[in-house]
């Protein structure tokens, strides 16, 4: 059976933004942070798993030729302007992680990483009802390199 997953992206606010996330743009980016509003929607299979998400993520089927989505352009932009606050280095400034988070809720607490080594599950088998989530898109410098949580709290 076919779903309607929405898509969403997370980054951590700009350190140089301070608490009221003003800024100069002639010093810093625009980017805000924090967590996106639905940014895309894809169709997958409850069958699926999150690597053939990922590759629906990264590519759809024009005629004859696969091409990336838009949305992955943007978000390709946005992991290469993103704050590398935990000082990542080497593919993790290329690469992005997958989290699950309840349709409604919009704390970074309420994302749910998805282990790397759980992305060849089916889909149906990590959430318990394919309507009620979103998945969000996260760069790996957005996540500690030690707790692998979106946090520094140990």
């Amino acid at each position: 059976m076919k779903h309607f997953i929405n898509l969403r992206t997370y980054t951590h606010p700009n350190p140089w933004k301070g608490k009221d996330q003003k800024e100069h743009s002639y010093y810093v980016g625009h980017e805000i942070g924090g967590l996106s509003d639905v940014a895309e929607t894809i169709t997958v299979d409850e069958s699926n798993n999150f690597v053939t998400i990922r590759e629906i993520i990264e590519e759809q089927r024009d005629e004859n030729i696969m091409r990336r989505r838009r949305f992955y352009y943007e978000f390709i932009q946005l992991m290469q302007r993103c704050p590398n606050i935990f000082d990542h280095e080497g593919d993790a400034l290329k690469s992005y992680r997958l989290g699950l988070l309840k349709k409604g809720l919009n704390d970074v607490e309420d994302i749910k990483l998805i282990k790397l080594s759980d992305e060849t599950k089916p889909i149906c088998d990590m959430v318990d009802d394919m309507f009620s989530f979103e998945l969000v898109l996260i760069p790996t410098t957005q996540i500690h390199p030690k707790t692998g949580r979106l946090t520094d709290q140990l």
